[in-house]
């Protein structure tokens, strides 16, 4: 069977969409780090940290998807959120500092990596409105 380039166009919008993404919790992080004013966090981190989050969700959700587990959109925010705070606990106790040049430690890694979370899960549920809303122009 001859496949092309059309056959991999949903691949390839995922992949497109999962980027964004990831470069959106990468900017959340950063401005994470301003509204808690004492925070420094670079951008390679920022970004290490994103990606790694994007990946583990990602193969959760391959995981679910071929054990045929359908996940209500809630819990998969919870577990996104437990997901990405313990893990930027973790990850940022010792990559972030603050503005005197100490490590922020776990539970301002917490503080950092929630309020990236919670941004990002806002601007999606905008994002998801906003959507909604042109769909239901459309229709119209």
């Amino acid at each position: 069977m001859h496949t092309t380039l059309i056959s991999y166009f949903p691949l390839i919008i995922l992949f497109i969409i999962y980027s964004v993404i990831c470069v959106m919790h990468a900017a959340f992080v950063k401005l994470s780090g301003m509204i808690l004013h004492s925070l420094v966090v670079r951008w390679k981190h920022a970004f290490i940290f994103a990606l790694a989050v994007t990946v583990m969700l990602l193969i959760m959700l391959f995981g679910a998807v071929v054990a045929g587990i359908s996940v209500p959109p809630a819990m998969s925010m919870v577990v996104g959120f437990v997901l990405s705070t313990a893990f930027g606990s973790w990850y940022f106790s010792t990559r972030a500092m603050t503005k005197q040049g100490q490590p922020l430690g776990w539970k301002g890694g917490l503080r950092l990596s929630a309020l990236a979370f919670l941004l990002l899960a806002v601007t999606g549920a905008v994002m998801k409105g906003i959507i909604h809303v042109l769909a239901m122009a459309a229709h119209t």
